[in-house]
């Protein structure tokens, strides 16, 4: 398997959550961009390169983050992208079917990094 690009795209539609999303991994060395919903997303998706990872929340409105993972698995071009979803659903670990990993809310820094490193993200500095 080839290692994924380490640009990461966050969408979320918390915006708080979002930017803390954005700093933190940011001072951990990674290339990030974020996007408030669905449809954003699908604009930095469109992007060449596609990000490595998409960290999605679950629960959005308008394109719901289960709509946005069942876009990208159906996109050849992005085949490569990993998607770790995040949800504080409970029960939606096992209802998540096509996510490379699925990340609890609410979470800190280690179990993010921890969850990138299990799709195969390293910093790129």
């Amino acid at each position: 398997m080839t290692p994924p690009s380490s640009r990461i795209l966050v969408v979320d539609d918390n915006e708080a959550l979002r930017e803390n999303l954005v700093e933190a991994l940011e001072l951990e060395g990674y290339t990030v961009v974020s996007a408030a919903d669905g449809e954003g997303a699908l604009e930095h998706l469109a992007a060449d390169p596609p990000p490595g990872v998409v960290l999605l929340d679950l629960m959005m409105p308008g394109i719901s983050g289960r709509e946005l993972l069942s876009l990208i698995r159906a996109n050849p071009r992005l085949h490569g992208v990993r998607v770790v979803i995040t949800t504080g659903l409970s029960g939606a670990r096992a209802r998540v079917q096509h996510a490379d990993a699925v990340l609890m809310k609410p979470f800190g820094v280690k179990d993010l990094l921890a969850a990138l490193r299990k799709v195969g993200l390293q910093p790129a500095t």
